[in-house]
């Protein structure tokens, strides 16, 4: 499996299980919330660029859970 689309199905889980909005990952990857909904639904994949916030993001996601 490809790191970005681990990476963002570790997105999309956390998004499922948490109070965090599409809108909101939107703002924090700095995308519109309809291209969030596009990955999610697997009908883009994100950029290189975007590939490499989602992983910052899932990182940053994850600390804060865990901690």
């Amino acid at each position: 499996m490809d790191a970005e689309v681990k990476e963002l199905k570790e997105l999309h889980e956390f998004y499922k299980t948490s109070k965090f909005s599409k809108l909101g990952i939107a703002i924090a990857l700095g995308v519109d919330r309809r291209t969030v909904r596009r990955w999610f639904q697997g009908k883009y994949l994100p950029t290189e660029e975007h590939k490499k916030k989602i992983k910052a993001l899932v990182k940053e996601l994850t600390e804060i859970t865990v901690t």
